[in-house]
Parts: structure tokens; sequence; C-alpha cells
């Protein structure tokens, strides 16, 4: 085998100092033999003695080279020079001495690169295999003429070698380095010094290389160093040698003193702390990971403020004013204190037995959606009492007493001829009574009460028209009363039905609580279906939005 990497080395050496890439050197120093000869406790100089050879290198690229390196070397040692370490050394008194001629292959790797500037120190690594060939002589046949070691062919004279190590240089000139390299060489045997069983059979013996290395570059190694991006810095310094750029050779895009290249936010002006990205609010989160980047917020919730400061960020919060708990989704556990918690109290701050609202009349109706909140009635008329039964509610049966149709405003049908034929009425009891002709006439003798947009609130300014609505609802006991709520044509139809209702049911409390008997009036909200002023001007819309009172004998 070691034939073999005599031959290896033999075909590749001139590969190695090939023109373009390859370099030849010297090394000279110091080597120093590790074995059963030596100092058992520490590494010491006694026994140094000189050392040299010849290497050839081929750089494979800017990282790794191949070497091919022939080493010759003298290596003694004597248990004498270490009497003082054991005095057993002085009794046993052996040494020996043997050439080393050690030819090797050793993969480098350079650390930093061997195109950098050259006025740069170079650090490299290696480790390689090889071939060693010792001729030691030893005074143990003389000591101990039975010692195996004694017997003609015992021992080989060649073996494996490891060499492992690293170094530095840097360049004299264009051509010339100057380096520094220590080494450990470990072949595969004890017998080094010639010596085993006699000593320490248990520790393969190996040796040391400490010196300086002059290399020759027969090519030139180190491309050279231009500017390609044309910005002014050469590309052994510019981090994007391949773009134009002003930050150490690279852009910055949104000049905020940070390169693209590091840059999380190259568009957009930022802090350096943040990457190059913006914190607009200044709550200490980037606003490529503020969920609410244009509100102050906390670190913990995502940049996103917590005005109750329980926890929850306003954004999810349902209650963001009231401290909450999450399983109430930010709102109170309960805070009416009706048994039910606020995400599913439909009335939270008003405690109530009916999904949490209030039933005033008792109805079984909540107050929510009971028209006739103080007086009890039927589910079928949204809480409103029906006296007569026929399925209208009394607020808005103009016959409350008497069953009678919807289509005729609760009361009875009416048939009606006209000439020289007699009115007659027929009732649910198909009587046929001669009675003169019904007058149903509304007639408007109040003006309209008005409302803000969007609210059903009576205005305090709206308040003398609907005194005089008592005045003549009291002076006057056969006029019955039909309060119409109205809307502009503004927004959802189905929401300005519910808000032309409102106004008109606000009117007509306000009128029951003034005396007026409930059976005398009634309500209903139009919606904008019957607009008196054009909802194309503003002062059109304003006009619309009103409560009219229909008065009718």
């Amino acid at each position: 085998m070691n034939k073999l990497i005599l031959f290896l080395f033999a075909l590749c050496f001139p590969f190695l100092i090939s023109a373009q890439k390859g370099e030849i050197g010297i090394m000279v120093g110091g080597a120093n033999y590790q074995g059963d000869l030596a100092s058992s406790k520490a590494f010491t100089f006694e026994q140094t003695q000189f050392g040299g050879g010849l290497y050839g290198r081929y750089h494979l690229n800017n990282r790794f080279s191949l070497r091919g390196n022939v080493f010759y070397t003298k290596l003694i040692g004597d248990d004498l020079n270490f009497v003082d370490e054991a005095a057993w050394r002085a009794t046993r008194s052996l040494n020996f001495s043997s050439p080393v001629i050690e030819v090797s292959f050793t993969p480098e790797w350079h650390i930093l690169g061997n195109t950098i500037k050259r006025t740069k120190v170079r650090p490299y690594l290696f480790a390689g295999i090889g071939a060693i060939f010792t001729n030691p002589t030893n005074n143990l046949s003389v000591l101990i003429p039975s010692a195996p070691e004694n017997a003609p062919g015992y021992f080989p004279a060649s073996h494996f070698s490891f060499p492992v190590g690293g170094g530095a240089n840097i360049d004299l000139t264009k051509q010339i380095s100057l380096g520094v390299e220590i080494s450990s060489h470990f072949p595969l045997t004890d017998y080094l010094d010639g010596i085993s069983e006699s000593a320490n059979p248990d520790k393969n013996d190996w040796f040391v290389f400490g010196g300086v290395t002059l290399g020759y570059k027969l090519g030139e190694i180190a491309p050279k160093i231009v500017d390609t991006d044309k910005d002014g810095i050469m590309d052994d310094k510019d981090k994007c040698p391949l773009v134009y750029g002003t930050l150490k050779g690279c852009p910055d895009t949104d000049a905020d003193g940070i390169a693209d290249i590091s840059d999380d936010c190259p568009n957009l002006p930022g802090l350096k702390s943040f990457n190059g990205c913006p914190d607009t609010d200044a709550d200490g989160v980037a606003d490529i990971n503020d969920e609410c980047p244009e509100l102050r917020g906390l670190v913990g919730l995502n940049g996103c403020p917590d005005t109750d400061a329980d926890g929850i960020a306003d954004a999810k919060d349902k209650c963001p004013n009231i401290a909450g708990s999450l399983a109430s989704m930010g709102c109170p556990d309960d805070t009416d204190g009706d048994g039910i918690a606020d995400i599913d109290d439909k009335c939270p701050t008003l405690k109530g037995a009916i999904n949490g609202c209030p039933d005033t009349d008792g109805d079984g109706i909540a107050d929510l959606y009971d028209n006739c909140p103080q007086v009890a009635g039927l589910n079928s008329t949204n809480g409103c009492p029906d006296a007569d039964g026929d399925g209208i509610a009394d607020a808005f049966d103009n016959c409350p007493t008497t069953p009678g149709l919807s289509s005729n405003k609760g009361c009875p049908e009416i048939l009606v001829s006209r000439g020289t034929t007699t009115t007659t009425t027929t009732y649910p009891s198909s009587t046929i009574i001669e009675s003169p002709a019904p007058v149903n006439t509304y007639t408007y003798l109040v003006e309209d009460v008005y409302f803000w947009n969007t609210r059903a609130k009576i205005d305090e300014n709206e308040y003398d028209k609907l005194e005089q609505v008592v005045k003549l609802m009291n002076e006057n006991p056969y006029y019955n009363l039909k309060i119409k709520g109205h809307t502009d044509d503004t927004g959802d139809y189905a929401l300005n039905d519910h808000l032309s209702m409102r106004r008109a049911r606000r009117c007509y409390k306000y009128l029951a609580s003034k005396g007026i008997n409930l059976y005398r009036m009634s309500f209903e909200g139009l919606g904008a279906s019957e607009p008196k002023h054009d909802n194309t001007t503003e002062h059109g819309k304003k006009m619309n939005r009103r409560v009219e009172f229909a008065f009718v004998q």
C-alpha cells in the first residue's frame, strides 16, 4: 500500500504544480518525537530535531486546494532526558534515533479564501494520508538481549501516516508567500522508535512538526480585483458586486440607511431596530407585524390597543370600554346580575328573565320586542291587548270593542249604497240597518312633527305641536286620531319602515301619557312610501322625516 501511495504521488505531483494554478515551496522547522522514550506528562523541546521538506499545491477554487508533501527529519529519544520526571528512567536508560521520510497528500481548506487582498493573513487547515519510512536504531539489544524487538524482521520499516494541522500565510510579493505551519503526524505503529513491548505497547508513537513555509506561485492564483457594478467599491469589498449601491456596495431603495439586502421593508423607510421596517404608531411593533399599525398598542397584543386593560385587543373586544373575560369575548360575564352572561344577554345592562331582558307587563314578551310594554298583551299582536279578539291590537283597532276586519281598521264591513238608495252597514250578525253615509275623510289640523336623520327621539322644539294635538282631542271627544310615521328615502327600506314605526309610537306614547284614551288612537309606520317633498334635496329629505296627525270623526 505504501508503494501505491508513492506511485500516486509520483503520478500526481506534476499536476499539482501546473502553471496556471500551481505553487511550489519549501518548509523548514523542528520535529519532536512523542512516544515511549519521551515525556509522558507534557510536550517539551528536549528532543527537537531539524526537519524540512518540499511541497506542491494546486488551487481547486477560492476555498480548497490539494497539496503533496515530501518531508524529512531525524527523530531521537532518550530516557536520560527525563530522569527528573521519573527515577526509573535512569534504570531503564533506553534511547533511539531514526531517520524519517514521509510522503503525503493533504487537502486544504482556506478559511477566508485564497483570493483576498494579498496583504491579508490567510489561515488554512489540512488533513491527509501518507506513507512514512523509518530505520530506527536503539540500545535495546545491549540492555535487554532477550527482548522480542531484537528478532530480525520483528517490525516493519514503512507505515501509513495521517498528517493533520494548520497554518497561515501572507504574500510578500505577487508571486512569493511566507507562512507558518504546525502539524501532527500519526503513523499506525508503535515502532517509530523500534521499541514497544519493552516500553509502552498500549500507545502508538507520533511526532510533531512546526516551522515556516516559503512558496512560489507558478501562475496568477488570485483573479484581478475589479468593480463589476461600477459603484466605486471594488468587488472584494462589495457586498453586492453585481448591483450598483452605496452602502458597502449594496442599494438602499428607501434611503433609510439600511441596505436592501438586509432590509425587511426595502421600499418603506424604517428603523434599524426593526430591520428597516417603519413603526407608524411608535408602539414598538413594526408595521409589518402590527395588526393595528395606525393605533398605538401593546407588543403582547400585536400592536393593538386594549382600552379596558382586560388582555383582549379592542378590535376583538365586544365591550372595549368595560373589562371582561376571554370567554365572554371581552365583555363582563354578567353585568346586570340576572344570571345570564352578557355575551348571551340581549339586554346586558337590564336585569331580566327573558333572554336577559325585562318583561314589565308580565305577558311573556320582553319589553325589547313588546309594542305595549306597560300593558299585558298577546304574542300575536306583538305584546299589545286585543279586547275584541279580532287579531288586531287595540292600539291599531278603530273599533277596539267590536270584532272587525284588518282591511277596515278593525271595524265590521260597511256596505254603502248611494243615490236614491239607503246606506246599510253589515255587522257580523248580518243585521241590516239604515244609517247616513259614513265620513272617512282625514283632517290634518296640526303641523307635522319633524325628526333628525336616523333619530326617533322627539326634539324639544316639537312638543308644542303635540300639546296642540292633546288640546284638540280633549275638546273634540268624537275625534279619533291616526298617527302616521314617515322617513326620507335614505338607507334600507326595512330599516326605514322600522324607524317610521318608532317615530309614530313615540308620539303615541306621549299622547297616552297626557290622558288620551288608547282606543281613540292608532299609529303606523309608512317608511319612505309617502313623501310630501322632493327627496333629491336636503331640504326635501328634512321635511319628509315627519309624523302626521290625521283626525277623523
